[in-house]
């Protein structure tokens, strides 16, 4: 395992983080064949069983990102002001390029329903809050 320095001179795990990106890109794979299959329809069955292996990274990238930020914060001071800085980063992290996104394929789908060749099941609640 390398451990390198980042600029606030803590250890920086790149292998975890070398992990979670190939668990982020397995996600993305899948997301991008089932975007072929709805929209376009041209992947055989047994590619697409192969692709839909990248679901497994979801879990894979959750549990590395829970242990990464925890060796990254473990040392925080505790307290309310410190977790509400800390949430306040998180969510702006998140939602500054999240909402713009959702609220244009909002519009889009409500615009478009038959733009998909899926019928799919949504929610304005649920596409908003994540």
């Amino acid at each position: 395992m390398t451990l390198t320095t980042g600029p606030e001179r803590r250890p920086v795990l790149t292998v975890l983080q070398a992990g979670r990106a190939a668990a982020a890109l397995a996600i993305v794979v899948y997301h991008s064949a089932i975007a072929t299959r709805d929209f376009a329809g041209a992947i055989p069955e047994p590619v697409f069983r192969i692709l839909e292996c990248g679901t497994f990274g979801v879990d894979f990238f959750f549990v590395l990102s829970g242990f990464i930020i925890l060796h990254a914060h473990g040392g925080d001071p505790p307290g309310a002001a410190a977790a509400r800085a800390y949430a306040w980063k998180r969510v702006t992290r998140i939602y500054v390029p999240y909402l713009p996104v959702a609220l244009a394929l909002i519009g889009l789908y409500l615009a478009l329903p038959g733009l998909s060749a899926r019928t799919r099941e949504w929610s304005l609640l649920t596409s908003l809050t994540l």
